[in-house]
């Protein structure tokens, strides 16, 4: 195999079009055909995982009426089921694949301390390697086996977030959470194909660790939920109830100390290295950007800030869902409910009490 030989004497509009390999296969073929993949395989999967759902949502209601609406039904229920399944089975592939990837990428931390990130980044990144003596750089060799598998690693996390955002997130208007989640997306796939192109594996790597180690826990949570209480969000028994509000108080915790506190250490260090001098980096020993950053580098941190704050918006509204749900014993999610079904829901709920 031929070694590539980044550009990294290129800014963001030239390198941004170039076309990539990856095992010698060009990018935009890993992205058609990656796209039409999931996109066949999530088909396959919820064909396959109906009759599961089906049994796992047939817990009945503690509010009859509430079996009328769209977003209690049994139908709509069960399809949920049937998508949390396949995020959990894909997150569950996902998750070893990052953390053995990054068992051997040196320089790697799984604490996110900020002086380990800042010592790993200054010294890779955009196809650059720090020479020995930190007064030169050095092509990136990306024929190296580690760096073809997780350019190949971050074309699947593209794919998936691609025919995702197609399939599901652009018709699921009826979220609470609708626009947080389209925004979500279009950053995610910015800054994962933004990684591929700019030689921001290190940073990439960061970034997927951290989002996809909450996600396979929310899903595993979700599916433990959905097959322990009735559908329309009540528990079944004491032992569910203590169960799930343990999770909810787990998964809180873990988003706020992951996605929040370790995200932001990593976005911490990603600004000072784009703005100011703290530490020297291969733009520095850079003979052709002489100490300047790619317009890529200040268009990253701003995407990587937007990224931080939509964590902090779910991270408050999970943990108000947190708090109600361990008070009031059963689930309202507010997240995923829109404000006129939540109406409807009191005026069940009152119209039961009277």
């Amino acid at each position: 195999m031929t070694t590539e030989v980044p550009d990294y004497n290129k800014d963001l509009f030239e390198r941004f079009f170039i076309s990539r390999s990856v095992y010698g296969i060009p990018e935009y073929q890993w992205i058609i055909a990656g796209t039409l993949f999931f996109s066949i395989m999530r088909h396959i999967i919820f064909k396959v995982a109906e009759p599961i759902a089906f049994r796992w949502t047939n817990t009945g209601y503690a509010n009859a009426e509430l079996e009328k609406t769209e977003r209690y039904s049994h139908g709509f229920v069960k399809l949920k089921c049937q998508k949390y399944i396949y995020h959990t089975m894909w997150f569950s592939g996902m998750i070893p694949w990052i953390i053995a990837v990054g068992m051997r990428w040196d320089g790697f931390s799984f604490y996110y301390s900020y002086d380990v990130l800042a010592e790993a980044l200054r010294k890779e990144v955009y196809g650059m390697t720090l020479s020995a003596d930190e007064k030169s750089v050095v092509a990136t060799d990306l024929s190296k086996p580690i760096y073809q598998e997780f350019q190949l690693l971050l074309l699947a996390q593209l794919c998936w977030y691609l025919h995702n955002f197609i399939l599901d997130t652009l018709w699921d208007n009826k979220r609470g959470d609708y626009f947080l989640m389209v925004i979500h997306h279009i950053v995610a796939m910015a800054l994962v194909y933004g990684c591929f192109q700019m030689n921001l594996e290190m940073s990439g790597l960061c970034v997927l660790f951290i989002m996809d180690t909450v996600d396979v826990l929310i899903y595993g949570s979700k599916l433990f939920q959905i097959r322990r209480y009735t559908n329309d969000g009540k528990p079944r028994t004491k032992f569910d109830q203590s169960a799930c509000n343990g999770l909810m108080v787990f998964i809180t915790i873990m988003w706020w100390y992951v996605r929040v506190y370790l995200f932001s250490n990593f976005v911490l260090v990603t600004y000072d290295g784009v703005y100011t001098d703290k530490f020297v980096s291969v733009f520095d020993a850079s003979l052709y950007w002489k100490g300047t950053i790619p317009i890529f580098g200040y268009v990253a941190v701003w995407l990587l800030i937007s990224l931080l704050i939509l964590q902090i918006i779910w991270a408050i509204l999970i943990a108000r869902i947190s708090i109600k749900m361990c008070y009031d014993g059963y689930i309202t999610d507010d997240i995923h409910t829109t404000f006129d079904e939540k109406k409807k829901h009191h005026f069940a709920e009152n119209k039961k009490s009277e």
